[in-house]
């Protein structure tokens, strides 16, 4: 009886089996949907505009990932700038201060070589004082014509070689001065040309590394170079700075002092050539009383 039940039961399952619409496909007995031609155009017009659009959405997304990475690199780049800004603002404090000091340094010479005129013109005027005084005690003792004679002169030679070792000396002193003004504004002039030279050198080698960073090589190797050029053109600037400015100064005055001691020689040449011609007056008027 159960036997029989389910072979019934089995016969029942294979025929509903095999009316279905998956059976009828398998045995190739039931035929594909058909489309229109209208149909078909929308299916292609639907299908590309499916393909533009992801296509569209890649393309958007890849310019995001492509800006956020621009983004991030140009803010590590930023540190590049910052390094420029600081060593800017180091150099442009330099000059400042060294602006600052030539200032001064010219008003403390002005002053200073001012100073010493008054105080040149003061003791001149006081030594011409005394030294009149000793010639009128000088006046006092000729008796005769001829000591009255030879002692005035005596009195215009010594004046004459006073003026004239005066004249030397100032002119010593005015060419030394001149020599100065104008190694110091050499070595100003140098100065500023190397300063330009060197910021301009700096804003090439910073420029470099920024795009350098910003093609994308590594920051810390950027900033690794950027130090080592950063180095090399102070090394140019102490280089570059005239070591001889202290030996070119010392020359200037061995040569005014030179100068002046020569002045004096011949003054006292002239002094005493004209002292002798009084002392042989004097004594000539000793041997006649």
């Amino acid at each position: 009886m159960k036997l029989v039940f389910s072979l019934i039961i089995s016969i029942f399952a294979v025929a509903i089996f095999a009316n279905s619409p998956v059976f009828a496909i398998q045995n190739g007995s039931e035929t594909p949907p058909t489309y229109t031609e209208e149909q078909k155009a929308q299916k292609l017009e639907a299908q590309k505009k499916y393909e533009a659009e992801k296509k569209a959405k890649l393309e958007e997304q890849k310019r995001q990932k492509e800006d956020k990475s621009k983004q991030t690199r140009e803010k590590s780049c930023s540190a590049i700038e910052q390094i420029g800004s600081k060593i800017r603002g180091e150099a442009n404090k330099k000059d400042n201060n060294y602006s600052d000091k030539k200032k001064l340094n010219i008003e403390e010479q002005t002053k200073r070589s001012a100073e010493r005129q008054k105080e040149l013109i003061a003791k001149r005027t006081e030594w011409d004082a005394k030294r009149e005084e000793s010639f009128n005690k000088l006046r006092a003792k000729a008796k005769t014509d001829e000591q009255k004679q030879a002692v005035e002169q005596y009195i215009s030679s010594v004046k004459d070689a006073i003026a004239t070792r005066r004249s030397a000396n100032d002119t010593a002193f005015a060419e030394f001065h001149a020599g100065l003004q104008s190694l110091l504004a050499s070595y100003r002039t140098s100065h500023q040309s190397t300063s330009g030279q060197s910021k301009a050198k700096f804003e090439q080698a910073l420029a470099s590394a920024k795009a350098e960073c910003l093609a994308g090589a590594d920051i810390n190797t950027v900033k690794k170079n950027l130090k080592a050029q950063t180095q090399s053109i102070r090394s140019t600037i102490k280089e570059s700075k005239p070591e001889d400015k202290k030996s070119a100064i010392n020359a200037l005055v061995e040569k005014r002092k030179s100068a002046v001691e020569a002045n004096n020689e011949v003054f006292k040449t002239s002094t005493k050539q004209a002292r002798e011609k009084l002392l042989a007056v004097l004594k000539n008027a000793r041997a006649e009383l």
